[in-house]
């Protein structure tokens, strides 16, 4: 028994599925999702600092990074870890990630959406609900509001 907390086993799993070859339903073998760093791995050239760094600059990546760019950046990095510790090579991470993705993540939301609803009471009126006080009463003021 390894004596692994969850964390590290799960991380573990992850790595493994990273850089470990894959089998489809018919049995056909494919290529590791990271190859080059697969390579350097199973050359003892990295250690499991460098390989945490990759796997996460990689899930890190935009969905607007085409798969070329995506490669590559995963065939640098895994260059890079055979002569940079975790640390440095975190940094050289974060600099490929901004120069591929220069405005970085989207901002949250800072307006709530208002949301209402309205029904008709069947006698001319609606009654409105919701979260919103001011988007709640629109529908009914706004009657008032037109010419």
């Amino acid at each position: 028994m390894l004596h692994l907390s969850v964390a590290e086993a799960r991380a573990r799993v992850e790595h493994a599925a990273m850089v470990g070859s894959r089998r489809t339903i018919t049995g056909e073998t494919l290529a590791p999702r990271l190859p080059a760093t697969a390579a350097v791995l199973a050359a003892g050239e990295i250690g499991t600092g460098q390989l945490r760094v990759i796997t996460e600059t990689i899930a890190a990546l935009p969905a607007s990074v085409p798969p070329s760019a995506r490669e590559r950046v995963e065939a640098d990095l895994a260059g890079y870890a055979r002569d940079f510790d975790p640390r440095r090579l975190r940094i050289i991470a974060q600099r490929l990630v901004a120069t591929l993705d220069p405005d970085g993540p989207r901002p949250a939301r800072t307006v709530p959406r208002r949301h209402h609803c309205a029904a008709s009471c069947g006698c001319g009126t609606a009654a409105t609900a919701g979260w919103d006080w001011r988007a709640g009463s629109m529908p009914s003021t706004a009657p008032w509001s037109a010419p």
